[in-house]
């Protein structure tokens, strides 16, 4: 059973990030953080889905970006305490162009979004293990950027 929750709203260029904060985190599953289509289910950890590109995300226990089911050692793993912040760069045609993450208010990697990506935009926030987040869908994009 898999901890779930999928924005009603897809990021935009004037809403364009999000963050969550671990309050409490299981270093063995973590938690995923990343973007997902409109048809994207609760039942398994963002980007793990392999049947097309419905999601995109970062893993925290182990550092993995997933994408169309497969996993590349992408950034620093996280933990309780940690800030991870997820959001994407838009062209001036307001085509999104890169996914990029945070940690603690510093980047960890950027990933090219192809076109067939554009409508992976919603914020999801998985876990395949107990944990208390606390998500902030209202961040603006980060001055430090």
């Amino acid at each position: 059973e898999y901890g779930f929750l999928h924005g009603a709203k897809k990021l935009t260029p004037l809403q364009s990030y999000f963050e969550v904060d671990i309050i409490v985190h299981n270093d063995k599953h973590g938690v995923g953080i990343g973007l997902a289509g409109d048809s994207f289910v609760a039942g398994s950890m963002v980007g793990w889905d392999d049947s097309g590109c419905d999601s995109i995300g970062f893993h925290t226990h182990d550092g993995q970006l997933f994408y169309e089911g497969g996993g590349v050692s992408f950034g620093p793993k996280s933990s309780t305490g940690d800030t991870i912040g997820c959001g994407v760069f838009f062209d001036i045609s307001n085509t999104p162009q890169t996914i990029y993450f945070t940690c603690n208010q510093r980047v960890v990697g950027r990933f090219p979004l192809r076109s067939k990506d554009c409508n992976i935009l919603f914020p999801v926030v998985t876990s395949a293990s107990p944990a208390v987040v606390k998500v902030n869908l209202t961040t603006k994009s980060p001055d430090f950027l």
